[in-house]
């Protein structure tokens, strides 16, 4: 991925500028839809839901089929660090500034791996407020800004969400192919997001991606609970952390 294409990509879906050490595009391509639970969710206590940190509210990798995760996320409070580290907006200062505005709290961004030699790249974001407007605030300020910052590539709405007040959209171009999906819960603000360069065998169809994001709809809602994090190594499937890139 050149700069400015880079610069696009953080300016547009900050949170989800996913970058592939060779390729560093995004992806998704629109099929059919469906929902298909992970063997590793399973209906939680409501109690066990409102305990449950904000590292818990991002995907398993088991939502998306082939892929892995190979580190746990950590929590980020620092709104400076979050605009730089997990959106990598190219103006970090006024970002986290925007971000303290609506009440920034903490966020997680888990990132997703196909695994080799499937080059395609994902991720699961939640961002706390303070208060439920802030994260509503939060996913209007996406929505506002959902088709900027795009010179060649085609930008067109993903279909049949099905979360209340989600925002989706579909990217294709000649560097680039990618699947957004975001919308807000109570406090919190969600992203999912896959990517990879246009026609890249095995990257998740924009059905697995729209069953993922009501998957992460559920998370949010406390309808089933995200197993412990574990991660695998993928080759010997040891605890181990394995990076691909």
């Amino acid at each position: 991925m050149n700069v400015s294409l880079q610069n696009r990509i953080s300016h547009f879906s900050g949170l989800l500028a996913v970058a592939l050490a060779a390729t560093g595009v995004l992806t998704a391509a629109v099929l059919r839809v469906g929902l298909s639970l992970p063997a590793s969710a399973t209906v939680a206590p409501a109690a066990e839901i409102q305990a449950a940190p904000l590292t818990q509210r991002v995907l398993p990798a088991s939502a998306l089929p082939g892929f892995i995760t190979t580190q746990r996320p950590d929590m980020t409070r620092s709104a400076r660090t979050w605009a730089v580290r997990a959106e990598r907006s190219a103006t970090p200062t006024l970002e986290a500034a925007r971000l303290e505005h609506l009440g920034f709290v903490a966020g997680v961004r888990e990132e997703l791996h196909g695994r080799f030699p499937l080059a395609v790249e994902a991720v699961s974001v939640v961002e706390r407020y303070r208060e439920p407007a802030g994260a509503s605030a939060e996913l209007a300020h996406q929505r506002a800004t959902a088709e900027t910052g795009w010179a060649t590539e085609h930008v067109t709405p993903l279909r049949g969400l099905a979360i209340p007040g989600a925002l989706g959209w579909v990217v294709s171009g000649p560097q680039v192919a990618a699947s957004n999906s975001k919308f807000s819960v109570g406090r919190e603000f969600y992203v999912v997001g896959s990517g990879a360069a246009p026609g890249t065998n095995g990257a998740p169809t924009a059905g697995q991606m729209i069953g993922a994001a009501q998957l992460e709809n559920l998370i949010a809602n406390g309808c089933v609970a995200k197993a412990t994090p574990h991660v695998r190594n993928p080759v010997n499937g040891s605890g181990r952390s394995m990076l691909l890139h």
